[in-house]
């Protein structure tokens, strides 16, 4: 988890993280995240859905990049 969701979870504060769906660019929300195992250890997972209700399990360093050309 970021720093900064940390911080706002231990706060009781809501929080909501939207970044930008792969599939159509349109906005997205994180709904979950996990840590996978992975070959050189644990691997931080977001699950996200956007607005036209695509839904994605993927690593979250992957959020921060750009969305692929449709």
């Amino acid at each position: 988890m970021r720093p900064e969701a940390r911080a706002r979870a231990a706060s009781g504060e809501p929080s909501l993280e939207v970044v930008p769906c792969p599939e159509c660019e349109r906005p997205a929300e994180v709904v979950e995240r996990c840590f996978l195992i992975g070959t050189d250890g644990p691997v931080e997972h977001v699950r996200i859905q956007c607005v036209d209700r695509h839904w994605f399990l993927m690593p979250a360093p992957e959020t921060a990049r750009t969305p692929r050309a449709a």
